[in-house]
């Protein structure tokens, strides 16, 4: 790309001029690799500010620099890392909140650098190249000093939404960057605590609902894994408001909310089960357990999730010979939040069929309960290797689709080996379909991770893990290892 009237000049890196594509040259995030680019110094303009730019706070002339206020220019650097709004556009996965930020920027310094630190993320993650890292790095760092600084002078106050979007923004970079080293996991728990504190969202910004629901995951999967109930395991918080995304299909709404309900109380149900396992005489432990399990469990809604697949999905082929052996047919699906909300509910289904079938071993239960168990862990691993063709084609700019499958895959791997190693109850055919799925997931769960740069899992360890979310013992090194790197983080 070169400089002129359509290029905004951000700043200078080992002798060269970074500029920036309008907003006008993106669609749907492909102009994600080309937002930032370097051209050769030698025509830059003399005023001194511009050797100040890497700051993004020099004086007003920077921000008339080819037009562009600062808050314009940020902006347009942003959508041009999402793309336009779309169902179809697989940044959405991020969190439909995303795509109200530029209307925000401006409003505090912690959210306009971390905008700026996600979108050199992005460039960084599609061309790794030294000079797109060093940007990134040193926007990364500029973005925790903000953040760090910002809520420091807001001590005694309530973080607010840009406050939040922009810790949630410094996830989603070190998810990009840094996905191996687990720092991700260290600003999870400082949302956690951001938001515990503020109390559940409201629904007149039109952002924080979906906030919460993007963040949901990983909450969700830092509980399950130090063995606690989930911080937001309170009626104010399973009663919050739906995110925009879902408020124009009935069928989704009620889908979208079981979810909330089972992922914000399964942690609770696994540290349960847990206790009843240790401690069998305990009635009060043995009533909650019961009493929570059947509440998760007829939190079913297979028969709206039937209906969402009818309107929003089709049947296709799949395309691979690994996976079509035993499911020849796949899931395409005409909207990518429909896609993110089944997989979410299937792999909630799971956990509870997993617990209740633990449960059955402590109390036992008719041939029937057991049948329908069975039945269930099946078609519920069965929906996520179905989608899994089609989260591999969400793969431009950033592969969203995989990042989004992994955490469903691996506790397929669960049911999978569930109805492996458990057989009573379980026809031959199944027994065999299942030993051949466990090892699927784990391969394509790792292929997924691998594009991500994570750390490949192996089997036994699935497996113990599988135990741990049936109510098992938790081990140790479950709990995430946070590589330190010299940075503070919240």
């Amino acid at each position: 790309m070169t400089a002129g009237p359509q290029a905004c000049q951000l700043g200078k890196i080992e002798g060269k001029l970074l500029t920036i594509k309008p907003v006008s040259a993106a669609d749907e995030g492909k102009g994600v690799i080309s937002t930032l680019s370097t051209i050769p110094l030698g025509s830059e303009p003399s005023d001194s500010n511009v050797n100040r730019t890497m700051n993004y706070r020099s004086s007003s002339s920077l921000a008339n620099i080819a037009g562009f206020t600062y808050n314009a220019m940020l902006a347009a650097q942003l959508i041009a890392t999402i793309g336009t709004q779309s169902p179809l556009n697989p940044s959405v996965l991020w969190g439909p909140w995303i795509n109200l930020i530029p209307s925000r920027i401006g409003v505090n310094t912690a959210l306009d650098d971390a905008v700026a630190c996600f979108a050199a993320g992005n460039v960084a993650y599609n061309n790794s190249s030294q000079p797109n890292i060093a940007i990134a790095r040193e926007r990364y760092s500029r973005a925790l000093r903000s953040l760090r600084n910002y809520l420091n002078g807001q001590e005694g106050r309530l973080a607010s939404t840009e406050t939040l979007a922009a810790v949630l923004l410094l996830i989603y970079f070190e998810t990009l960057l840094e996905f191996r080293t687990n720092h991700w996991a260290s600003h999870s728990r400082g949302l956690t605590s951001l938001l515990v504190t503020r109390g559940p969202p409201a629904d007149a910004d039109g952002i924080s609902p979906s906030m919460f629901y993007s963040f949901l995951p990983y909450e969700f999967t830092e509980a399950v894994l130090t063995g606690t109930n989930s911080a937001f395991d309170f009626p104010e918080w399973l009663s919050s408001p739906l995110p925009e995304h879902v408020l124009d299909d009935p069928a989704h709404q009620k889908v979208c909310h079981a979810v909330i309900q089972q992922i914000v109380q399964i942690p609770r149900l696994i540290c349960l089960v847990r206790r009843l396992q240790d401690d069998q005489s305990n009635i009060e432990v043995k009533n909650k357990t019961l009493s929570l399990a059947e509440t998760l469990y007829n939190s079913n809604v297979d028969s709206l999730v039937d209906e969402m697949l009818q309107i929003h999905a089709e049947s296709v082929e799949t395309k691979t010979l690994d996976l079509s052996c035993c499911f020849p047919q796949s899931l395409k699906y005409g909207n990518i939040h429909v896609f993110e909300t089944l997989t979410r509910y299937w792999y909630c289904r799971i956990l509870i069929v997993g617990l209740c079938r633990t449960l059955q071993k402590l109390i036992p239960a008719s041939k029937s309960i057991s049948a329908r168990l069975v039945e269930e862990d099946a078609r519920a691993a069965g929906y996520i290797a179905m989608s899994t063709q089609y989260a591999e084609s969400l793969s431009k700019p950033l592969p969203m689709g995989p990042l989004v499958i992994v955490l469903p895959l691996q506790f397929s791997f669960g049911a999978w080996w569930r109805l492996y190693r458990e057989q009573h109850g379980v026809s031959k055919g199944l027994i065999e379909k299942a030993a051949y799925m466990k090892g699927w997931t784990l391969r394509k769960g790792n292929a997924m991770l691998g594009l991500w740069n994570g750390k490949e899992l192996e089997n036994r360890s699935l497996e113990v893990k599988t135990v741990a979310f049936e109510g098992g013992p938790l081990m140790g090194w479950m709990k995430r290892d946070i590589a330190p790197d010299g940075e503070g983080r919240i």
